[in-house]
């Protein structure tokens, strides 16, 4: 376990992940793994898609990891299985309680989305492409500050985001309303609880 006392001004997360980087060989530690079923989708020519309609999570557990799946309910598999290690998931536990507590009790957002945007990637033959090593990380975050054609805007909803330092991408976001971030983190608590 890694500890990381701040006095506030900068982001713990990113000193424990440097740490543990620093600490650590690679695959000590497997932290996460993202399989995603690209395959599926018309990603178009910049290989980016946004799941609009109505999806689930399911959080399953294993031996080894904790398991999220994005379920499109119009396919007969997954569109991604985000695999994380208990430490992992502790973490984005953790974010999760921030990011809710950081809302509203009654806050309104828009509808939950999925993004996917794997422009610098080759999807393979079977179109699932696996994220995985000591460059990928999982973070959530209270909101993401975008700009669009109207300029820079806010956008409220929690987000569970999947960075590539190598590429400078984030080629996952799963943009949560409340009701959905609240059960993602009890869906990965009773995960760990009852193995």
């Amino acid at each position: 376990m890694i500890v990381v006392l701040s006095n506030g001004r900068t982001d713990p997360r990113v000193i424990e992940q440097i740490c543990r980087k620093a600490l650590f060989k690679p695959g000590d530690v497997p932290d996460l793994r993202c399989e995603v079923r690209a395959g599926q989708y018309d990603l178009g020519e910049n290989r980016f898609y946004i799941l609009k309609t109505p999806f689930t999570l399911a959080v399953e557990h294993s031996a080894k990891s904790v398991t999220v799946k994005v379920v499109d309910p119009a396919k007969d598999t997954p569109m991604l299985a985000l695999s994380l290690s208990e430490t992992m998931t502790r973490s984005i536990m953790e974010q999760l309680a921030d990011a809710i507590d950081a809302k509203a009790a009654d806050a309104k957002h828009d509808p939950p989305e999925c993004g996917l945007a794997l422009n610098p990637y080759t999807i393979p033959a079977g179109g699932v492409l696996v994220l995985s090593g000591e460059n990928i990380t999982c973070s959530v975050v209270p909101n993401m500050h975008e700009s669009g054609e109207k300029g820079p805007y806010v956008d409220e909803r929690i987000t569970l985001i999947l960075s590539d330092e190598a590429t400078a991408f984030l080629p996952v976001m799963i943009r949560m309303d409340m009701a959905m971030a609240r059960a993602l983190r009890a869906g990965l608590d009773q995960a760990l609880k009852n193995p």
